[in-house]
């Protein structure tokens, strides 16, 4: 069996159920029906995005419809999957579907996402036989392995002509690509159904679409459905809620073919429709898709369609809002670096709707009323699609997508051939060109497809006196210049609050106490804080700024979701740890703990950063610590609860709680009293621990030895008493006085458990060191002098004389200076030193010193005897 259907939809189980009688033969009817059951699956798929738009977005899903009918290839349906995934569609998703759409939309890089790696490597494999490369690179997703089926489609339209070797040769990376996709697709595991309503009744009748026979469905199964226009529909885990299909997918009511639009859509709304599991086709009634949508709106900041002078220079900015607040600080760096002559790009970075597009054109317009302009020209260029209104995200028409329509819209603007060639030489500017260059501003940089290639493109052709200015919510690029935009001051923050409080007419509602309510909360983000004083409009009183965002779930998607949509594995469980912690979390603690998952924490943590979502902070001794803003958290807590690894993560954020937590004004907190404080907690919770929970609480405490070299001495003590091996404790400790060789503990206490284990050289030398680390502690050196005098004398034949000698001149060497603080028996020791080492006048000298000191001292007459004969 290639596909095991039972447990599919019956439209794409039907098919699967057929690819399974024909065999994984090398035929071209193999061929056929997989490339079929790839088609029902991606024309599924989106259909099911489709319907969890229609409720909230009904707009937006009209419009997806609307294209899909319309569509004569797959593409069509690839992209409306693409774009349904996708800020501002993705915002109108309920809870319902964030496992499709984690599921859909994450990089594969866990032990766990093999089967995406190998769909993506056989469907890459099965390109190459045709000549072509897997386009849209954007990781390892299985968005990705379903724009290379399309490709795969594409490219096979005729694939009757490739031959009997061909078959051969990709029919089994082919199947291997398409189950990737159909066995793991979480969309497949709904229940699927088809309902209507009974022709005596107005009770409903039941069918239930799983596996490749569909059987009716007792009434207690369906009980507390509705359905009000009936047809093929689907729920949700333990829901009732029904999301309609029926207006893509077309059956009977005996649910033996099932119909999708496949192009050719007529002026009277006929369609072709075909059934995958037959192979049939007929023409379908479409009509209620024939109004055309109304066309998206340019944003609130798209460009001039033409050039023009605007003050002393010539370009297409737009007109720059008089309630604009100005951030000077801010504003004079950007001014600065504008008019540097070292930086081709600089990056404005920050969170969505923080103020980046503002700021650009502010600084802009003030560069073009210069009486001796910097540029001769400059070119707005806005990859915008969403405007952050204060009603919630609109969705816009963006100027450009992509290189090709950036060097059309240059050659629209300011003349010229309009293609790619023609667009790099004017960033290069000619050897004989005198003009003061263009400052190219690109807008909603991340927007824009393939941004990477775009970059690099921008980074290798631009040169001074061209300059380039980006706004993007990712600080990605190595070569440009960042500049970080974050909330803004208080007093700027106060102004904006009064112009809207002032055009919506309750300033009396923003009080000094109001604003510093929402300026905490929001934390100078200038969108959220609009968001929030327009709402306190519309209930003419004060809400907390907590009770509006968390209704607002919206707005918290716009600002941050398309950021997170970028994330890698290891950033998107940081941000996800990070932000829902209610204080400050030390860097030490995040590599402890998550560093145990194997996650690259220091790169997890800078890509965060890059993307604003999280923001670091210092500790009372200067190391690191971060936080999420108060957004970000509410954000952070609504992804976690879908996120498959939720437990996971809640188990992470219950050891992180160990290490105590830091408030908001740090007081006297410092990166050891945290590891303090966690050290105790693992010595606490190892007297009751079995040996799996012992093994990890090892992990971490070997975790944090590597970044803290005082651990070492700990994980010593700690395997002793969880009963270590000796080799284990041995290794801890040679550990220990290797990264601490100045602090004489822990050559003591390697001292210590080298005598519990016989191991007498080892003793003595860790003694001999522990002197040499606290030459001035004459208790110490003098009891090791004894120690090691004896020592000696026991195995006078056993020791090299070498090494008798280095043992026997250092600790020699450190109680010479000391002998003003030496009493009789010290001195009798030192004396006995010199005697061992063979120098007998010193050891005399010494000895009569003791006898000094006490006449009646009976080691100093031992030595003076023995010195006589």
């Amino acid at each position: 069996m290639i596909v095991d259907p039972s447990a599919l939809p019956t439209p794409v189980a039907k098919v699967a159920a057929r690819l399974n009688v024909v065999g994984p033969e090398s035929s071209a009817d193999t061929f056929l029906l997989s490339t079929y059951l790839a088609e029902v699956a991606i024309k599924t798929i989106a259909t099911a995005f489709y319907a969890g738009l229609l409720d909230k977005a009904p707009d937006y899903a009209y419009r997806m419809a609307y294209e899909l009918v319309r569509a004569d290839g797959l593409g069509s349906w690839e992209q409306a999957i693409r774009q349904s995934t996708t800020l501002p569609y993705a915002s109108y998703f309920g809870p319902d579907f964030s496992q499709a759409l984690e599921w859909i939309t994450r990089r594969r890089t866990r032990v766990e996402d093999e089967w995406c790696k190998d769909g993506l490597n056989a469907a890459s494999e099965v390109l190459r036989e045709l000549g072509v490369e897997l386009e849209a690179s954007r990781g390892d997703t299985v968005r990705t392995l379903v724009t290379a089926l399309v490709q795969i489609r594409n490219k096979t339209k005729a694939h009757g002509a490739v031959g009997p070797d061909f078959f051969a040769s990709i029919n089994a990376p082919y199947i291997r690509a398409v189950s990737s996709l159909v066995t793991n697709c979480p969309i497949f595991s709904w229940t699927w159904v088809h309902l209507s309503r009974r022709q005596e009744g107005d009770s409903l009748r039941g069918v239930l679409l799983q596996g490749a026979e569909p059987r009716y469905m007792k009434n207690a199964e369906f009980e507390g459905l509705s359905s009000p226009t009936g047809g093929v529909c689907f729920t949700i885990g333990q829901t009732r809620k029904v999301f309609p299909c029926a207006h893509l997918i077309r059956t009977t009511l005996e649910c033996r073919e099932f119909y999708f639009p496949n192009g050719g859509f007529s002026q009277s709304g006929l369609c072709e429709s075909v059934d995958y599991g037959s192979g049939l086709t007929e023409k379908s009634d479409f009509s209620a898709f024939l109004r055309v949508p109304a066309p998206l709106p340019k944003s609130e900041t798209h460009g001039l369609d033409s050039i023009e002078v605007q003050s002393n220079v010539f370009g297409n900015l737009p007109a720059l809002k008089e309630a604009y607040v100005h951030r000077p600080i801010l504003e004079q760096e950007l001014e600065e670096r504008v008019f540097d002559k070292n930086h081709a790009i600089i990056t404005l970075h920050g969170n969505g709707g923080v103020g980046k597009t503002y700021l650009a054109l502010a600084v802009a317009h003030k560069i073009t009323q210069a009486n001796s302009p910097r540029f001769e020209s400059v070119m707005w260029i806005s990859g915008r699609d969403v405007d952050l209104r204060a009603t919630g995200p609109q969705l816009v028409k963006p100027a450009v997508l992509k290189l090709e329509d950036i060097s059309k819209k240059y050659g629209d603007l300011f003349g010229g051939k309009g293609t790619v060639e023609d667009f790099a030489s004017i960033l290069q500017g000619l050897p004989t060109d005198t003009h003061p260059g263009t400052l190219f501003i690109f807008d909603n940089f991340e927007t824009m497809e393939n941004v990477r290639d775009l970059h690099r493109f921008l980074d290798t052709y631009t040169q001074l006196p061209n300059k380039v200015l980006i706004t993007s919510r990712e600080r990605a690029f190595k070569a440009d210049y960042p500049i970080e935009v974050r909330g803004m001051e208080r007093a700027e923050a106060t102004e904006m609050m009064r112009k809207i409080g002032q055009d919506l007419g309750i300033e009396s509602l923003l009080t000094t106490t109001t604003q510093d309510a929402i300026y905490e909360y929001t934390k100078g983000h200038a969108y959220v804080m609009r968001v929030v004083v327009g709402e306190m409009a519309k209930e003419g009183r004060y809400v907390p700024p907590s009770q509006i965002m968390s209704s607002r779930i919206d707005i918290v998607n716009a600002v941050f979701e398309r950021s997170f949509t970028k994330m890698s594995e290891g950033a998107r469980l940081l941000f996800l740890a990070v932000s829902n912690w209610k204080s400050r979390i030390s860097e030490l603690a995040l590599v402890v703990v998550l560093g145990q998952r194997g996650i690259d924490v220091e790169a997890g943590l800078e890509e965060c950063l890059r993307l604003s979502l999280i923001q670091r902070e210092d500790l009372q001794d200067g190391q690191p610590c971060y936080s999420a803003p108060q957004l970000a958290r509410v954000f952070g807590r609504k992804k976690l609860e879908g996120d498959p690894d939720r437990l996971v993560i809640q188990e992470d954020l219950d050891t992180l709680r160990k290490f105590g937590v830091i408030n908001e004004s740090g007081g006297q907190e410092t990166q050891r009293s945290q590891i303090l404080r966690f050290v105790n907690w693992i010595r606490a919770e190892a007297r009751n621990s079995d040996s799996k929970k012992t093994e990890k609480l090892d992990s971490l405490l070997e975790t944090i030895a590597t970044f803290w070299p005082d651990g070492w001495l700990e994980l010593a003590n700690f395997r002793e008493q969880v009963s270590g091996t000796p080799e284990s404790i041995d290794a801890a400790l040679r550990r220990a006085v290797e990264e601490c060789p100045n602090r004489k503990e822990v050559w003591l206490e390697r001292a210590r458990f080298a005598q519990l284990m016989g191991n007498e050289a080892t003793r003595i030398a860790s003694l001999v060191s522990a002197v040499d680390a606290a030459p001035n502690d004459v208790s110490l050196v003098r009891d090791v002098a004894i120690q090691l005098a004896k020592y000696i004398n026991d195995h006078l034949h056993d020791i090299p004389q070498a090494r008798r000698g280095v043992y026997l001149a250092s600790v020699r060497s450190h109680m010479v200076k000391l002998t003003e603080e030496l009493d009789a028996n010290g001195f009798g020791r030192l004396a006995w030193l010199f005697l061992l080492e063979g120098d007998r006048q010193n050891s005399k000298l010494y000895a009569e010193m003791g006898l000094r000191k006490d006449s009646y001292n009976e080691h100093c007459h031992k030595i003076l005897d023995r010195l006589q004969g």
